[in-house]
């Protein structure tokens, strides 16, 4: 966890990453469940820095994707991603 907050960097994210050190710096590794401390970095990065709106964008493209010859493997790895990134199966 150390060492990931050394490679975020930047004014946006600045205070997230202080008061996650200040978090770590609080920790005892002999008492702390280091696995579990990390798990709940991942949920604290993901619930501060996810985008939220990737689904929405992802499925808007899907609607106005159109093939266009003769580029078709390129529509068809176009639709392949927007579809995940749309959560279709």
């Amino acid at each position: 966890m150390a060492f990931t907050l050394t490679l975020i960097k930047g004014p946006e994210v600045a205070g997230w990453a202080r008061n996650m050190g200040e978090v770590l710096d609080a920790l005892n590794p002999l008492v702390d469940n280091i696995p579990a401390v990390w798990e709940q970095f991942l949920d604290e990065f993901s619930a501060q820095f996810q985008d939220f709106q990737k689904e929405g964008r992802a499925q808007q493209k899907l609607e106005n994707l159109q093939i266009r010859f003769p580029d078709i493997d390129r529509y068809i790895s176009q639709f392949k991603e927007l579809a995940c990134q749309a959560n279709h199966t």
